[in-house]
């Protein structure tokens, strides 16, 4: 029988590569009752202003942006399935100018949240 990984050890593990490979700016919680790590993460620049002001170059770069992370948040799923293969990951990036505003919300690499496609922007 194998030993299930301590949550513990999944969320240090998510937070590393999360700073190694993104930002330094980084929070993983994790929510026992659903079995998810949410990772929440946010950089300096990325705020909903600044993309909005920038009109279509910032759509076509937030796009970008947006596929490269349900990637990463696949991958990231995909690190923790030896650990825990019914672990849930959820990448939460938050405006850097107000970090209780989520700009985009993924979990095991499929866009839930998106603020652009949010009506009151």
């Amino acid at each position: 029988m194998k030993n299930k990984i301590s949550s513990e050890i999944i969320k240090a593990v998510l937070e590393i590569s999360v700073k190694e490979n993104f930002t330094e700016n980084v929070k993983v919680e994790y929510n026992p009752d659903v079995n998810n790590y949410k990772i929440s993460v946010w950089k300096k620049g990325v705020s909903a202003g600044t993309i909005i002001r920038t009109k279509k170059q910032g759509i076509s770069k937030w796009n970008h942006f947006m596929k490269s992370l349900e990637r990463y948040c696949c991958d990231l799923k995909k690190s923790i399935d030896t650990m825990d293969s019914t672990a849930h990951v959820t990448l939460m990036v938050l405006n850097d100018t107000n970090l209780e505003r989520t700009l985009l919300t993924i979990t095991d690499g499929i866009t839930h949240y998106n603020f652009m496609l949010d009506k009151k922007n």
